[in-house]
């Protein structure tokens, strides 16, 4: 099971780099002959306007101020520079730079907007008008419609921002319109042509990767599976995504966006789980003496996470468990188990989609402590009482999508070299220790909220002691079955 996480791991974490999409705009500063109020209400309009649209990311241009700021004295010719657009394009991720520019005129103002890509140099959209009597509402309602012209003009419904084998990310979903179950075509531009005269992009010259499906939408991101390529190439981040079919949605449902929104935007989870299981205790000595107990376990888990943010979260986990041990081997009597077990842990959500509800990676670390509670029974120089294994904490949980509403997860808990303590003094200090955890799980989303987990898994922990040589092996195995409660 171990070579099994490490291959999944590996799977999981590998890089992907996203570029910035023509669906992720932002509103540079405008450029007013006459600035004042005029200019901050023409800004906040068409600023409104764009972070409520559906075809637009917005950007905000706050991040940029920094840049702009040695550019103050001849802002005007700065936002020409093409390594200046470049440089604000990277830095807030915008594939769609918005410049608008106002200008006087005897009868009024003259608007000028003019959209330009990531490269800094690519000018996609551009229009001019003059406005009899420069009235401000009137320059906002055009520069609108403007835009609106520009998102239909955008060659592409979204852009590939992820990719693991045959699945890959999409940085649009149902805001736009992108749901489960809809056909698409991923495409690679070839080539752009340019008009010789105005120097704007005027057309993409494309060829098709692959198709396939979007088998899962949440507001602004999808995932989907490629199911014929054209070509040997691989899916690659930055290919465009084109809708070829629609999903049919029935009209009588009132539903566009479907029955489940699995959009990310929680806090966290509340889980509950009832485990029954086997388990054993071994005390070995070098004279060839060994005692062994075993038998069945069952008990209970509860388990709280919480998300700091899309990525950062704390954890949790508390669990409890009792048995009856039964005599295996040895100089020694039936005993019973109370056993618990707790973690605090904080960790990294790592998505190598970009997706909250595609793989992850969980790395995390913290404190953990397990307590085996037994009956104290002396053999000569080894036996059994209460042993608990502590410690420095760290792991690993790997879990992806299988099919629809299920995930499968594999994870590793360790403690690295424990401390060791005993309710009755037996065995004394110890040599070496170790503990070690690992589970194998399925995750079923029921409802929105509603998820029943399923899990199989093992412990084991273990100390050495020397002068005189001695060991202590306790193991255990379970099977977990639970709710949880995303809130």
């Amino acid at each position: 099971m171990t070579t099994i996480l490490i291959s999944l791991l590996s799977f999981l974490a590998l890089p992907t780099i996203s570029q910035a999409s023509m669906r992720s705009c932002m509103l540079l500063p405008i450029l007013n002959e006459d600035g004042g109020r005029e200019n901050f209400q023409l800004f906040e309009n068409v600023e409104k306007y764009m972070k409520n649209s559906h075809w637009c990311t917005y950007r905000s241009n706050a991040e940029i101020l920094d840049i702009l700021e040695g550019h103050k004295k001849n802002l005007r010719e700065s936002l020409k520079s093409t390594e200046v657009l470049k440089l604000v394009a990277e830095k807030t991720r915008s594939g769609s730079l918005v410049k608008i520019e106002i200008n006087n005129r005897v009868q009024g103002k003259q608007v000028k907007l003019q959209v330009v890509g990531r490269t800094g140099e690519d000018i996609y959209f551009s229009k001019e008008r003059d406005i009899p009597g420069g009235d401000i509402h009137a320059s906002a309602q055009i520069i609108k419609e403007w835009l609106s012209t520009y998102a239909e003009q955008i060659p592409y419904d979204g852009q590939v921002i992820g990719v693991l084998g045959d699945q890959f990310s999409v940085d649009t979903g149902k805001d736009y319109g992108l749901l489960e179950g809809d056909e698409v075509a991923i495409k690679r531009v070839v080539a752009k042509k340019r008009h010789p005269l105005l120097k704007e992009v005027v057309d993409w010259e494309t060829r098709i990767v692959a198709t396939g499906n979007i088998f899962h939408s949440a507001q602004r991101q999808s995932q989907g599976k490629a199911r014929d390529y054209q070509s040997q190439e691989k899916i690659q981040v930055g290919d465009w995504v084109s809708i070829t079919k629609k999903k049919q949605v029935s009209q009588d449902s009132g539903n566009f966006y479907g029955e489940n929104d699995y959009q990310f935007g929680k806090l966290g989870l509340l889980q509950t789980s009832l485990h029954l299981g086997s388990g054993s205790v071994r005390s070995n000595t070098a004279g060839g003496k060994t005692n062994r107990i075993g038998g069945l376990v069952f008990g209970g888990d509860f388990k709280f996470e919480l998300w700091a943010t899309r990525n950062f979260f704390i954890n949790f986990s508390y669990a409890k468990g009792y048995g009856n041990y039964k005599k295996k081997e040895g100089d020694i009597r039936d005993n019973s188990l109370d056993e618990s077990s707790v973690t605090t842990t904080i960790g990294y959500k790592y998505l190598p989609l970009g997706f909250f509800y595609g793989p992850q990676v969980d790395t995390y670390m913290g404190y953990g402590k397990r307590t085996y509670g037994l009956d104290t029974q002396r053999s000569g120089d080894h036996g059994f009482t209460e042993f608990s294994f502590s410690g420095f904490l760290m792991g690993l949980k790997g879990g992806m999508p299988l099919v629809k509403d299920f995930r499968v997860f594999i994870q590793l808990d360790l403690i690295f070299s424990p401390g060791f303590e005993e309710g009755t003094k037996i065995y004394g200090e110890k040599d070496s220790s170790s503990h070690t955890a690992l589970a194998l799980g399925v995750d079923y989303a029921y409802s929105n909220a509603l998820g029943i987990n399923g899990e199989i898994g093992m412990v084991n922990s273990n100390a050495d002691f020397k002068d005189p040589t001695r060991e202590v092996k306790i193991q255990r195995s379970f099977l977990k079955i639970g709710v949880s409660y995303h809130f």
